[in-house]
């Protein structure tokens, strides 16, 4: 399981009350993982942009928790890694400043 933030629950409530409903075990989106990388093919030569896969959402999403300065097994928890070593390997090049700042607030300690 992963929370969503509120936004997000209220705009999937409002999207199943626009389909009728769904039972317990129904699908709330009516498209496979494929049909959705196909469309953001097309909508992307359409607007000539560089295709994006449907994963590169998930790259999107852990950058910005990175971004965010949320701690790295938190963001590990979230993309379900099994370990917090897979999400440093993947997203590690995305920390480049991290010693600086860290160095920096140490250094801010001391003076007080």
């Amino acid at each position: 399981k992963v929370a969503i933030p509120k936004f997000l629950y209220d705009d999937i409530l409002h999207y199943i009350s626009k389909l009728g409903g769904i039972g317990n075990n129904e699908r709330i989106f009516l498209f496979t993982k494929s049909t959705l990388g196909r469309e953001f093919k097309r909508i992307a030569a359409q607007a000539e942009l560089e295709p994006i896969r449907v994963h590169d959402l998930r790259h999107s999403h852990a950058s910005m928790l990175i971004n965010m300065g949320e701690e790295i097994i938190e963001i590990s928890r979230r993309l379900g890694h099994e370990s917090v070593k897979t999400t440093s390997d993947t997203y590690g090049h995305l920390y480049p400043d991290k010693d600086i700042k860290l160095a920096s607030r140490i250094n801010d300690m001391k003076r007080e």
